[in-house]
């Protein structure tokens, strides 16, 4: 033989005998076979209605969650909106106020006579306690009307949850 050939041969021999040993050492469980076993149909079948059950209880979970987010999220919508409602009324009343009071320091600097500002002041002040008083009133009833609407969405939403749950 020649050198070559002895050559080509020991690498070959050599190659494969470091494949089979990497491939032993590797996996050495896979000289053994494992005993087949077979799970009692009524086991198998409980397992399955388990996880069937599971399933279905988990998909009413995520309705019932996502249910409950529309109806947060419906009153959330509507606490914002609200409240931007709210604050515009509040803002009107002060503006109404503030003009108020310029109109009374106006009418106060142009009165002649003691006996004048005093009627003035006991006019005005009437007016603007009648008109705080209706602001107040106003803004108060705005307020429960508010509460009402933030809340409603989510005891509706948790109506609709928990009646789905019982129903089914």
């Amino acid at each position: 033989m020649s050198e070559a050939a002895t050559r080509a041969e020991t690498t070959t021999r050599s190659r494969t005998s470091k494949q089979a040993a990497i491939s032993s050492q590797a996996s050495p469980f896979l000289q053994f076979d494992m005993p087949k076993m077979e799970l009692p149909e009524t086991l198998r079948d409980a397992a399955v209605k388990w996880i069937d059950q599971g399933k279905e209880t988990f998909e009413k979970a995520v309705k019932a969650t996502e249910g409950m987010n529309d109806a947060l999220e419906e009153s959330f919508s509507g606490a914002t909106k609200g409240t931007l409602d709210y604050s515009a009324k509040v803002t009107e009343a002060m503006h109404a106020n503030t003009i108020a009071v310029f109109e009374f320091a106006h009418d106060l600097i142009a009165a002649r006579s003691l006996p004048e500002v005093m009627e003035i002041s006991n006019t005005r002040a009437r007016r603007q306690l009648e008109a705080l008083t209706a602001q107040s009133q106003e803004l108060w009833a705005f307020a429960q009307q508010l509460a009402t609407g933030t809340v409603k969405p989510m005891t509706g939403g948790l109506s609709r949850v928990l009646g789905a749950r019982t129903s089914t």
